[in-house]
């Protein structure tokens, strides 16, 4: 069975069944009124990962398990209903990198799947606003 996920309005995640073109719900992240918002979806194995919007903690990286159909927040980068401002998640070697703005400003962070660890992999002035990741020859590159 195949199945294409797809977000309507900003406000929820549906799925449509490949074998009977039916349009069903798939998650709802955010209960009230307000959009989530969910953006820049990844698959790492069984599990997509995603930004969106709960307005408790503002927009933080999620994970929907699709074997299993459980979503839940990942991480709380920046504590608060602001939000990290995390930008372009981008898939290398079985770990998810991605900007996020924190007190400290915009870095390079790495989240391990395996065990949702989150690191900043460059502290100080060096990389600011990382972005437009690419892929050559099993090295990662990107702007800043």
């Amino acid at each position: 069975m195949h199945r294409l996920l797809c977000c309507i309005f900003f406000l929820h995640i549906f799925f449509l069944e490949n074998s009977s073109a039916q349009l069903a719900l798939e998650f709802d992240i955010n209960q009230k009124p307000s959009a989530s918002a969910p953006r820049d979806f990844i698959q790492a194995g069984n599990v997509l990962y995603f930004l969106a919007d709960d307005t408790t903690f503002g927009e933080e990286i999620w994970k929907h398990d699709l074997s299993n159909g459980i979503t839940s927040r990942v991480t709380d980068i920046q504590p608060g209903a602001i939000g990290a401002n995390i930008d372009y998640l981008f898939l290398f070697q079985e770990a998810i990198y991605f900007d996020a703005q924190t007190s400290s400003g915009s870095r390079l962070h790495r989240l391990d799947p395996a065990t949702e660890e989150v690191t900043v992999l460059q502290q100080g002035a060096a990389v600011r606003n990382p972005g437009s990741f690419v892929v050559y020859q099993d090295t990662l590159y990107f702007t800043a």
